[in-house]
């Protein structure tokens, strides 16, 4: 994957103070600094602003209160943070994460990355899809709440949007990694079968020595992204995977206990659509970590097999070797979410886990 949606992401992102001005190692100006300020006071303000005429949520009962006041601080902390941590503070590791990616930019080219669609057809759909459907929610509240909806809401709708921004500018640098790690995938692939057809003549000790010291240069170097990547985002995984569970459940007890106005057809319509929007968002980053891990585990199994036709070496050779697959398996790519747990497939279980329990006790205390 080339830099060009990246390019894309951060035209945009910069616009809501979210992502660095470009993909180019600049120091952000004291203009960029006074924007972000601007822009994360105006949310603030408005977030109070909210919660005051919702009169924070004092009609629910207190389970409500609790899940709605948590939904609402896990998302404006998500927002604040990526704004003003990686905004302002993060510029230097940001640049430290673009020049990796620049620098293994030669393994995007084992693969065939030529698609029929444009770079740009991913982010316009996301996009668009999320506007169609924020817009339906937007107008039928409306119809039945009027002003009210935007004073107590707008600020939730403009939030919920740059909160998919977030995840999608976590989607793309994901996307970007694991094509990454599938070009070393491919090089030592590719390499092994080399081996294996000049087995009796060309090969040579020193190739497959060079050979082991460029895959084990190479893993170390994304190691340090993936490194980097979870200093950077392990707050933001954790925050988006949390209000991801939180809101899902809080939809679901709108849709059994709070939706009577808007009818049955628009109550199914409507919920539905948020949740399977909501999750499938989550989902599609969870699973990219874990297909990202799955590529690392087939160098892991590469790098025994490179050992097992190298047992003819010299003890010397062969003791390096031996060493290979370790070295590889100490270098796997693991995801956390700010150091609370792994981000991998198991997460989406523990999701579902945490939410079919909660709302059980939702539903338990709204029904009396």
């Amino acid at each position: 994957m080339s830099f060009k949606e990246l390019t894309l992401v951060f035209k945009v992102g910069r616009f809501f103070a979210l992502t660095p001005s470009s993909v180019q190692p600049k120091s952000n100006t004291v203009l960029q600094k006074l924007y972000t300020l601007l822009i994360c006071t105006l949310i603030t303000l408005a977030v109070i602003g909210s919660a005051t005429y919702k009169k924070f949520y004092s009609q629910f009962i207190h389970i409500k209160v609790a899940v709605c006041l948590l939904s609402d601080s896990l998302l404006f902390s998500l927002i604040i943070y990526t704004m003003i941590v990686q905004g302002l503070y993060r510029r230097k590791v940001w640049n430290d994460f673009i020049d990796i990616l620049k620098r293994t930019e030669h393994l995007t080219k084992t693969q065939n990355l030529n698609k029929i669609v444009p770079y740009y057809f991913e982010f316009l759909a996301v996009n668009l899809i999320h506007l169609s459907f924020s817009t339906y929610v937007v107008a039928m509240w409306s119809k039945i709440n009027g002003m009210r909806f935007l004073r107590e809401e707008g600020i939730t709708v403009i939030q919920v949007y740059l909160k998919l921004f977030c995840k999608y500018i976590l989607y793309v640098l994901l996307k970007m990694l694991l094509i990454r790690y599938k070009g070393l995938k491919n090089v030592l692939l590719l390499s092994l079968e080399q081996i294996i057809r000049n087995f009796k003549s060309n090969w040579s000790d020193e190739t497959v020595l060079q050979l082991v010291k460029n895959v084990q240069l190479l893993m170390c170097v994304l190691k340090k992204s993936v490194d980097i990547f979870n200093s950077m985002f392990g707050w933001p995984l954790f925050f988006i995977i949390s209000f991801t569970t939180i809101e899902i459940m809080n939809t679901i007890d709108d849709a059994l206990f709070h939706s009577s106005e808007l009818g049955l057809f628009h109550m199914i319509l409507m919920n539905v659509a948020s949740v399977g929007w909501t999750f499938v968002g989550i989902v599609a980053l969870i699973l990219k970590c874990q297909a990202l891990y799955q590529e690392a585990e087939e160098i892991v199994s590469l790098s025994y097999q490179l050992q097992l036709l190298c047992t003819d070496n010299s003890v010397n050779e062969n003791l390096k070797i031996r060493q290979f697959p370790n070295f590889v398996i100490k270098n796997l790519p693991k995801f956390s979410a700010a150091n609370f747990f792994l981000v991998d497939k198991s997460t989406i279980l523990s999701m579902l886990a945490t939410l079919g329990t909660f709302l059980i006790i939702m539903v338990q205390f709204s029904s009396k």
